[in-house]
């Protein structure tokens, strides 16, 4: 059985928001889990919170944790531009070695 751990997307810090990030990627990669999610929830924000793009945050992990698979797990393609988000797919894809999964 393989486990993976769900990072969320939403910044309540910003300013420190990359390192948190990579911080819970190596750890879960310490625990042994094998993969690490996210996801593209639009949604409506309190004020002082943002929100990542998935794919660019995962993508900043490809080197970071280079044995677990990548994903994002939500994305509402219909607010998207779906032609740029297949390409980003496709080049996130092969720089990490075929480990991205969407969906």
């Amino acid at each position: 059985m393989k486990f993976g751990i769900a990072l969320k997307p939403e910044l309540e810090r910003p300013d420190s928001f990359a390192q948190t990030f990579v911080e819970v990627a190596n750890n879960a990669s310490e625990m042994g889990y094998q993969a690490l999610w996210t996801s593209h929830r639009p949604t409506v924000r309190s004020a002082g919170e943002d929100t990542l793009a998935p794919l660019i945050s995962v993508a900043s992990l490809v080197h970071v944790v280079p044995n677990m698979l990548l994903g994002v797990n939500i994305v509402v393609l219909p607010l998207l531009d779906a032609v740029v988000v297949a390409n980003q797919v496709a080049t996130l894809s092969r720089l990490s070695g075929e480990r991205f999964i969407l969906g």
